[in-house]
């Protein structure tokens, strides 16, 4: 199916995406997008002289007017700017205009406490696929912040585990250090243990400053877990 166009704004093509609101045929109430997949959400408010208010949405906007946690007021005063259309006899011929939001005639807008409402089957599909393009941005979006904190995380653990071999267990953070349990590939003949064995002793007297090293990073592993919980809504 050919897209249909509506709008050419600051060289921009808009096509129809769909019509919410309509009148004897004539769209009131609708939705535009462009070849980048930005969202418009337009409104007629001149029958006569077929003008039109314009706004630029964002996805999640557009959503929630969809599905009534906003106001279709609430939608279109959600902009800085917006662009006033009237129609000339060829879409090429449109006299367009960017008018700042305080100068919009309010009067025009849907009523303050008007929520769309769906009328059609078409109309519930059409919710359905906002509602998933939004779900899926939205996924994204968590997936590229949960990164940021993991990141770190990582950035944490990797000289922790340069400095102590492969660390395969931690049980307790007791005055001991016996209970975490390192492992190393590395394998020793007798005369190297001679050499150790300075380590070997600090190790069995519980020396503090081996343990302060692990507990800070631990710490510092602790204090990362803490923000990723937080950004997944997982309560500590």
């Amino acid at each position: 199916m050919d897209k249909q166009l509506c709008f050419i704004l600051d060289n921009e093509n808009i096509y129809l995406d769909k019509v919410l609101v309509s009148f004897n045929d004539i769209p009131i109430l609708f939705v535009c997008r462009d070849s980048s997949k930005n969202y418009y959400l337009v409104l007629c408010s001149n029958l006569e002289e077929l003008e039109y208010i314009i706004v630029q949405q964002s996805l999640k906007n557009l959503w929630s007017m969809l599905t009534k946690n906003i106001t279709m007021r609430t939608a279109f005063l959600s902009c800085e700017s917006f662009w006033f259309v009237k129609s000339g006899n060829t879409i090429e011929e449109d006299e367009c205009a960017i008018i700042p939001k305080p100068k919009m005639d309010l009067d025009a807008l849907p009523f303050e406490n008007a929520m769309y409402e769906t009328i059609s089957e078409d109309d519930t599909l059409y919710v359905d696929r906002i509602t998933n393009e939004y779900l899926d941005n939205v996924s994204f979006d968590l997936s590229e912040e949960i990164k940021d904190i993991t990141d770190p995380l990582f950035d944490v653990i990797s000289p922790l585990n340069d400095c102590f071999g492969d660390i395969t267990s931690y049980i307790d953070f007791g005055p001991a250090i016996q209970n975490i349990e390192i492992s190393t590939a590395t394998s020793f003949s007798d005369n190297d243990f001679a050499q150790t064995q300075p380590l070997n002793i600090a190790y069995n007297q519980q020396i503090t400053e081996p343990k302060e090293v692990i507990f800070s990073s631990f710490n510092s592993v602790s204090n990362k877990s803490t923000e990723l919980t937080h950004i997944m809504g997982i309560a500590a």
